[in-house]
Order: structure tokens, then C-alpha cells, then sequence
């Protein structure tokens, strides 16, 4: 299994700690591209509210997961790639063992295969696999009304970088010759 990446402790959110015998971890599957993974920002925040105390995990392109665990808005960021999912995909395909751990699976890929959603399901009882957005409204909406939430201007709030991680992107691009003033 590939590493999960891991934001740095010196400029990226500090990660949330829960002690091992309360945590009921969330892991939430999105392979999708940076705008469709932040159309998912509120979906991820409904997740949050609905369990505090436990661990939110998202599985999706490494830098992607990693962003979204510096931004904190989720608590562990994982390689989509090193979940091991294409075997689902057949029905003679080995079975993941990344999603052992976890209590609740959100799926929001696959759900078009029978096979894929049958295997998963079978390993994670009770996993969401969502079906696409439709076309009768905001992407977000949609993806919130999958994880059982309902649709709320609060979980659509700014993203706000913590200071450390604007300081330290601040420090780059000053060593690549940025002003401090030019956009």
C-alpha cells in the first residue's frame, strides 16, 4: 500500500488528535480533480458536524488530500491510488484491506458498476457509493444530500489557510523574486 501524505507540521494545520478507543473514522473515496474535490468542501463539513470527535479521512489525489488537511477540513489525508479499489472492480479481484478501520465509508466514485458497488458494500456494510450529480441542482447540494445532511449556507464558508501555511507561501514565492505587492 502506498504512504498516506501528510501536511508538515511546520506550516500546515496541526492535525486533530482523538484518542484511539473514541475515534470512529470516516473515510470518504474522491479521485476527482481540485474543483470537483472542492465542491465537496461542504459535504466533507457536514461529515465533521455529524461525528466531532472522530477522525474524517479523504481519500484522493495525494496533494489534493493533503490541501484539504491543511485547510482542515479534513483530519487525514490518503493516497486515493494506495486504497487498492480497481480490484472492486472485478469480481476476482483481491479485496482492499485499507478500509478495515473504518466505521463509516463514503464513496463518491463507482457507483455506475454493479460489481464495484456490490464488492464494496460487502467489505464496508452501510458505505455510501453516490450516484453522479444529476442536473436539477448545485453539485454541492447534491454531494451534502449523500452523506444524509441537508444543504445549509454554513457548510459552504470560505476556505480560510491557517496563518502559518499563508506565511510559509508567502516565504516561497518571495525566494522566487515575488515583491510582496504584485498579484
Amino acid at each position: 500500500m502506498a504512504a498516506s501524505t501528510t501536511p508538515c507540521s511546520r506550516c500546515c494545520a496541526p492535525e486533530r488528535r482523538v484518542a484511539p478507543e473514541a475515534v470512529a473514522r470516516t473515510l470518504v473515496v474522491h479521485p476527482g480533480a481540485l474543483g470537483d474535490v472542492l465542491l465537496a468542501v461542504p459535504a466533507l463539513r457536514a461529515l465533521r458536524a455529524a461525528a466531532p470527535d472522530g477522525e474524517l479521512a479523504l481519500a484522493a489525489q495525494p496533494r489534493i488530500a493533503a490541501l484539504l488537511a491543511a485547510l482542515g477540513v479534513v483530519d487525514r489525508p490518503l493516497a486515493f491510488d494506495g486504497l487498492g479499489l480497481d480490484a472492486l472492480f472485478t469480481e476476482d479481484g483481491a479485496a482492499p484491506g485499507a478500509l478495515g478501520d473504518a466505521a463509516r465509508v463514503v464513496c463518491w466514485f463507482g457507483a455506475r458498476d454493479p460489481v464495484f458497488v456490490r464488492r464494496l458494500t460487502a467489505l464496508a456494510p452501510g458505505a455510501v457509493v453516490a450516484p453522479p450529480a444529476g442536473r436539477d441542482g448545485p453539485v454541492w447540494e447534491h454531494l451534502v444530500l449523500t452523506v444524509g445532511a441537508a444543504p445549509d449556507a454554513r457548510w459552504r464558508a470560505p476556505l480560510a489557510p491557517p496563518p502559518p501555511l499563508v506565511a510559509d507561501g508567502r516565504r516561497r514565492l518571495s525566494a522566487l523574486g515575488w515583491d510582496g505587492r504584485a498579484p
